[in-house]
């Protein structure tokens, strides 16, 4: 991990912007098909047997889940807008699952750092508490078949 001091706000809100267009650059079209409810995975450290497993958020869910937590209803609607402007940006907004955090969390991730992953590899993650070391063959198998194909997508 490094950390990035700056002179100035503007100053980081350039940095900013400038590594948001050199991802958005990397996403490759089978990271462009993954949109609203669809499940995705990130080989967040390959070597230390890391894979982040989630799912993106459909605006219906994000609104029912703001106003079930207090939001009204137009407050809703400003997060839904948003989420979408961010979604627009290469955001995705979901539940994110792995061995680091197996009960789940929200946020934001990039579309230029997750490959689709099918739902029977995502269930038998979940199955095994997100361990892909402790998943069935089949499933070791297709990982390794994704994990490749993430690596060749441009």
């Amino acid at each position: 991990m490094s950390i990035i001091g700056f002179d100035s706000f503007d100053d980081m809100n350039r940095y900013l912007s400038e590594a948001e267009e050199a991802a958005s650059r990397r996403i490759v079209d089978a990271q462009r098909e993954i949109s609203y409810g669809h499940l995705w995975l990130r080989f967040y450290d390959p070597l230390g047997r890391v894979v982040i497993f989630g799912r993106v958020h459909t605006p219906e869910e994000i609104q029912i889940n703001e106003v079930e937590l207090g939001a009204s209803l137009s407050e809703a609607r400003a997060v839904v807008k948003h989420t979408k402007e961010m979604n627009e940006r290469g955001y995705l907004f979901g539940t994110c699952w792995s061995t680091i955090e197996p009960r789940g969390e929200l946020g934001n991730t990039h579309r230029s750092e997750v490959w689709h992953c099918p739902a029977p590899v995502f269930e038998e993650a979940a199955a095994h508490k997100w361990d892909v070391d402790r998943v069935s063959a089949w499933a070791k198998d297709a990982l390794e078949e994704l994990y490749q194909q993430w690596r060749k997508r441009g």
